[in-house]
């Protein structure tokens, strides 16, 4: 075997002279043709493997007969590949197949073509399609909010409550002073209301106004009575004021004398003290001290009767005192007896009115709202005939929340209003803040008396304050009237949506 430079040397020299040979130089591009297919193929070369061998590529070395021959340098041995050039045969190689396996299935499926793995022209927008999805995905979760709402009905009621005017009694309605959204002052007459009675017992034929006769002349009795009481008790009380008058005289001038009394009194017994000592050196008679005990004596005497007659004044001075006093109590008595006559009489006079005819007037200035009645229309007593909204008053939301609703409700809390009058779809949702929550329930029967509806359990009373009510599409106010019935969210908890998900205990307000 030929050494390793050799060979190449004489193989460079072999192919620089079989270039100027057509035939020859053919037959080694049909050699080296199938080596680069196979390698481009993705085979390997099992001889001269310059991945795993690290050896050079292998050159023609000579010519035999139309033969080429190759040597593979490994660096430690070669080995000659024999190959037959255009119509001569192969001959027969020295080692195995040149070419793995692999290489050869490659070669004789080459026709089919290179194996591609094809994308679609829809992928690419497809996958930005699949991003700006899951972006906005992301963005719902982040700022997406849940409501968690309580659903309520209620109507509209004035802030400063809506007046109710009503019949005393059943009759007839005979006028009519007030038409719809007039404002009218406290006091006004409104309606004017008769309901007579025609009774044969009476000549005239009209029982009220017998009953109204007969009860103004007992009124002239009693206020006759009262005068004359009022008189009898003026003269009394000047007589018994004349008579104190000269007990307290009385009672001064005794008061006078019992102290110019027990001045003598104590005078005289002064001198019989002062001479008593005289006795005993006989310059006073026995018959003289004696005078002088009795003087003494006597003017006691004095005094004690003039303390007597001071008591005896004071007495009849307490006496005339008193009887005043009584007279005034009596006088007072029997005029209050009389005022409370004339008080009955004055109610039996205005159920009197009351049967036969009434005036309604209006209790509180303000504006006159749903207005029920016409003239010549009965009406039974308690009846509504009016509506009065006060002056100024402004407009409320009235709702009835379910016990369910007040644990979380509080002052300032949003509330979405939803009038029946005008379509939401159409004029939008309106807001509000809750301004107050009733402490009690009431029960739907007293809900039905207060404003007429009808609610299944009992509830709690909420006022609502309202925004600016503005139609969605023209931008003007909302026309709102009294008693307008609506529909409210009440909205409890406000929350993010990806709170809700991650956090469901945590709670937050909805105001």
């Amino acid at each position: 075997m030929p050494s390793s430079t050799s060979p190449r040397v004489a193989a460079r020299a072999r192919i620089r002279a079989m270039r100027s040979n057509s035939e020859s130089w053919v037959a080694i591009r049909s050699v080296i043709r199938p080596v680069r297919v196979s390698v481009r193929a993705g085979g390997l070369m099992r001889y001269g493997d310059m991945a795993a061998r690290r050896t050079r590529p292998a050159w023609p070395a000579v010519l035999v007969g139309g033969s080429a021959a190759f040597w593979n340098h490994t660096g430690t041995s070669s080995t000659a590949v024999m190959y037959g050039c255009g119509p001569w045969r192969r001959r027969k190689r020295m080692t195995d197949n040149l070419f793995r396996p692999e290489v050869q299935q490659a070669r004789e499926t080459a026709w089919l073509g290179a194996t591609r793995l094809p994308s679609p022209r829809i992928a690419w927008p497809m996958t930005l399609l699949s991003l700006a999805l899951l972006l906005c995905v992301a963005a719902f979760l982040t700022f997406g909010q849940y409501v968690r709402k309580v659903r309520v009905q209620g109507l509209l009621v004035p802030s400063q409550g809506l007046l109710a005017g009503v019949a005393p009694s059943d009759g007839m309605v005979t006028r009519v002073r007030v038409e719809e959204g007039d404002l009218v002052d406290a006091r006004q007459p409104l309606i004017e209301i008769v309901s007579s009675i025609e009774s044969p017992r009476w000549s005239s034929g009209d029982a009220g106004a017998a009953v109204a006769g007969q009860i103004e002349r007992q009124r002239a009795l009693i206020e006759a009575d009262m005068d004359m009481l009022e008189s009898i008790r003026a003269r009394d009380a000047r007589a018994l004021d004349e008579r104190i008058s000269a007990l307290r005289g009385e009672l001064d001038a005794a008061q006078r004398t019992l102290q110019l009394r027990e001045r003598q009194a104590r005078l005289a017994q002064t001198l019989l003290a002062r001479v008593r000592p005289l006795q005993h050196e006989r310059i006073v008679s026995d018959v003289q001290i004696a005078q002088y005990e009795a003087d003494a004596t006597e003017a006691g005497a004095a005094a004690e009767q003039a303390r007597q007659t001071r008591s005896q004044a004071g007495r009849r001075l307490a006496e005339a005192e008193a009887d005043l006093a009584a007279l005034r109590t009596n006088t007072q008595l029997r005029s209050h007896d009389l005022q409370r006559r004339l008080a009955g009489l004055s109610r039996d006079a205005a159920r009197n009115a009351a049967e036969g005819g009434a005036l309604v007037r209006a209790p509180k200035r303000g504006v006159v709202s749903g207005l029920a009645v016409d003239a010549g229309q009965s009406v039974a007593r308690g009846q509504r005939l009016f509506s009065l909204i006060p002056e100024g008053a402004a407009l409320r939301a009235e709702l009835w929340a379910p016990s369910d609703a007040i644990g979380e409700l509080s002052p300032g809390t949003r509330v979405a209003l939803r009038y029946r009058a005008f379509p939401f779809r159409r004029y939008g949702v309106q807001s509000g803040r809750v301004l107050s929550v009733s402490r009690s329930a009431l029960s739907p029967e007293e809900i039905r008396r207060r404003n007429g509806m009808k609610i299944d359990a009992p509830a709690y009373r909420v006022l609502v304050v309202l925004d600016p009510q503005i139609d969605r599409g023209s931008g003007r106010a909302l026309p709102l009237r009294a008693s307008m019935h609506l529909d409210a969210d009440l909205l409890l908890e406000r929350r993010r949506l990806y709170e809700y998900m991650l956090f469901p205990s945590t709670s937050r307000s909805g105001a």
